[in-house]
């Protein structure tokens, strides 16, 4: 398994739109540039995951346990549905206590949060984490090519790269990992 035992650099978690929501909405558009953008910047062997990867009819709650806990890192584009959402909530709770297990106790530093929809102080406040801020974003498929949120989706690359030549391989049984949700918002 490439990438010190893990097959994922980082996975990417974030609030999917409603389901009468239309496919291009800009949640999962700006998951998806935010991805393509950040892969292209990856300087690792293990590349990124999103939940669209997932094949179809493959039980959710399953595989998306397992990439998670197979991933070094998660990076969390934050809306104001996030922390609402009991996925997003349980992916969040998930990776702090791989946190806990790959850095020790009361260290952070694998999750990485990307502000799109409030200010990056209003998550911070919220979440005791400083999130790189793409609040301003409207159109990712051309905004997120600008110089300066091109210089921060190489600073999160290089974090991201960072982690996976750090981080040693997972200390968990992945295989019997499971996200906990509660009832889902």
């Amino acid at each position: 398994m490439p990438g010190n035992g893990f097959e994922h650099a980082c996975f990417i978690s974030y609030k999917h739109p409603p389901k009468t929501a239309p496919r291009d909405h800009f949640y999962r558009r700006f998951a998806v540039e935010f991805r393509l953008q950040l892969e292209r910047r990856l300087a690792t062997n293990v590349r990124t995951y999103l939940d669209e990867d997932a094949d179809i009819g493959t039980s959710y709650p399953s595989e998306l346990s397992q990439k998670l806990c197979k991933s070094v890192c998660m990076i969390a584009i934050l809306v104001p549905e996030y922390p609402d959402s009991s996925w997003c909530r349980a992916e969040w709770d998930a990776m702090e206590k791989l946190e806990g297990k790959r850095l020790g106790a009361g260290k952070r530093g694998l999750i990485i949060p990307v502000a799109l929809r409030r200010s990056p102080d209003e998550w911070n406040n919220l979440l005791k984490r400083k999130p790189e801020d793409f609040s301003k974003v409207v159109v990712p498929e051309n905004q997120l090519g600008s110089v300066s949120n091109v210089t921060k989706i190489q600073r999160i690359a290089e974090k991201v790269a960072q982690l996976v030549s750090q981080v040693k391989a997972p200390s968990e049984d992945c295989g019997q990992f499971q996200l906990q949700l509660a009832g889902e918002t």
